[in-house]
């Protein structure tokens, strides 16, 4: 009997080790478990089942993610989430996604001193608008800085609103650090030494999107859908358009007076290009209505940008 080739051996020692992290039976059973009660709006049950997941012992990650990375250094091809001596110095930031459903995400990151200091200034504060959990695997306590903001929700008025500091956060070995997306965010600051942590998320219930600011200015930026049902829905709004199908401008209307606020305001925006008279009667409801101030405000500033024009154009 032929030996298979030793390249093809390491790629199956590759997928076999894949498959027992993201297969292992605490991955699933806390999967089954934390979608299910993020589903149903419990969202205090899946916060519990995720600390008690956090404060278990999780060696074995670890250990997995050594055995992947070991076997791909060996495939030319091969994905690799992590450098093979994940504990180097010099070993890059990077990660490795181990669940990715509809109401979690489960990821294990790693990021050196010296990779810290040529890559991680960021030009933008983001507030991911989700629960998110840290734990620190391997490393010395790793310092983050803080910005937080007015609880993301319907009503934010995002255009006039700005984060503000806060005080530093520390994840240390043995302690997991909770951060509420909708009105924290957090940035690596110091570290020193190769650490290895990792990060569960999960929806925040008051917050559909995640939020930019400016690092610098710390004034608001945009802010991007969350919600995977509006984005399609904006996607379909473009299309509409675009297309040019006879009652597109009557189904514009309809995702115009229902939906999240962004979806509701990108449609008015759609609308105005089709037919300026019809998306200017909804922008005028909206200005007294629309129980979003971001909205209120865009629609008032849109009514005189037309009324303006109107005039230069009499």
């Amino acid at each position: 009997m032929k030996r298979p080739p030793l390249l093809e051996c390491y790629r199956s020692y590759q997928a076999i080790q894949e498959s027992l992290l993201r297969q292992h039976p605490l991955i699933c059973e806390l999967s089954d478990k934390v979608e299910d009660l993020v589903q149903s709006n419990r969202i205090s049950e899946a916060e519990s089942n995720i600390k008690i997941f956090l404060d278990g012992d999780l060696r074995w990650i670890l250990m997995h993610i050594e055995y992947y990375v070991h076997s791909a250094r060996y495939i030319p091809d091969a994905f690799m989430p992590f450098p093979h001596d994940t504990y180097s110095p010099s070993s890059p930031f990077s990660m490795i996604r181990i669940f990715d459903g509809e109401n979690l995400s489960i990821q294990v990151s790693s990021v050196s001193p010296i990779d810290f200091v040529s890559r991680m200034a960021g030009k933008t504060v983001q507030f991911s608008g989700q629960k998110e959990f840290y734990r620190l695997l391997s490393g010395r306590p790793m310092t983050f800085r803080q910005w937080q903001c007015d609880r993301i929700c319907e009503e934010s008025d995002f255009m006039g609103s700005a984060c503000r500091f806060a005080e530093p956060a520390e994840l240390v070995l043995g302690e997991t650090l909770e951060i509420d997306g909708a009105c924290q965010a957090i940035s690596i600051d110091k570290i020193t030494s190769p650490c290895v942590y990792v990060q569960i998320s999960i929806p925040s219930l008051s917050a559909s999107v995640s939020v930019d600011f400016d690092a610098e200015s710390l004034a608001y930026r945009e802010l991007h859908p969350r919600n995977g049902k509006a984005a399609r829905s904006m996607f379909l709004l473009s299309t509409l358009r675009n297309i040019g199908t006879p009652d597109r401008a009557e189904v514009i209307k309809k995702l115009a007076l229902t939906g999240p606020f962004y979806q509701r305001w990108y449609a008015v925006r759609e609308l105005l290009a089709i037919d300026p008279a019809a998306g200017a009667e909804i922008a005028k409801k909206m200005v007294d209505d629309d129980v979003n101030p971001s909205v209120r405000r865009a629609a008032r500033a849109t009514l005189d940008f037309l009324a303006s024009k109107a005039k230069e154009e009499a």
